[in-house]
C-alpha cells in the first residue's frame, strides 16, 4: 500500500534511534493523550515493518528510510481525532517510541534544528 515502492532499509535504519527503546515495554510511556510524535517526521519504519501494510513516504533526512504518509498538516495520515487508527497494528517504532529518550540524548539546539521542539519538550516535562 506504500505511495512509493519502498527500498530495502540499510542495516542503520534497524536501529529505533533515540526515540525508542526496545525495552520501554508497550503502555509504559505515559502519553495521557499526547500526539506530538504523530506529527512531522519522528517516526520512521524499520527493517522489521512491513512497509506494504501502511501508506508510506520516503523520509525526508534519512536516506533509504520510509516513514508514514503525512496528512497536509503534517500529522501522520492515520491519526484520527479518537488517535491512532491502526493503534494494534502500528509500526515498531510508534510502539516504543519514548519522547524522554529524545529529551536525554538530543541536545536542544539539536532539536530545534530538526524540528522536533514540542517533542523534546514533552520529554522534559515527563522526565521530571
Amino acid at each position: 500500500m506504500s505511495t512509493d515502492r519502498p527500498e530495502t532499509s540499510p542495516a542503520a535504519h534497524d536501529n529505533p534511534g533515540l526515540g525508542a527503546s526496545s525495552s520501554t515495554p508497550a503502555g509504559l510511556v505515559p502519553c495521557n493523550g499526547c500526539v506530538r510524535c504523530c506529527a512531522g517526521d519522528a517516526i520512521r519504519l524499520l527493517s522489521d515493518d512491513d512497509a506494504h501494510k501502511y501508506m508510506t513516504v520516503p523520509h525526508p533526512f534519512i536516506p533509504g528510510a520510509r516513514m508514514l504518509g503525512r496528512k497536509e498538516s503534517g500529522a501522520c495520515i492515520y491519526l484520527a481525532e479518537t488517535g491512532c487508527s491502526i493503534h494494534f497494528d502500528k509500526p515498531r517504532m510508534c510502539r516504543e517510541f519514548d519522547c524522554r529518550v529524545v529529551a536525554r540524548f538530543v541536545p536542544y539546539t539539536e532539536a530545534r534544528k530538526q524540528k522536533i521542539i514540542p517533542i523534546w519538550l514533552k520529554g522534559k516535562e515527563l522526565s521530571k
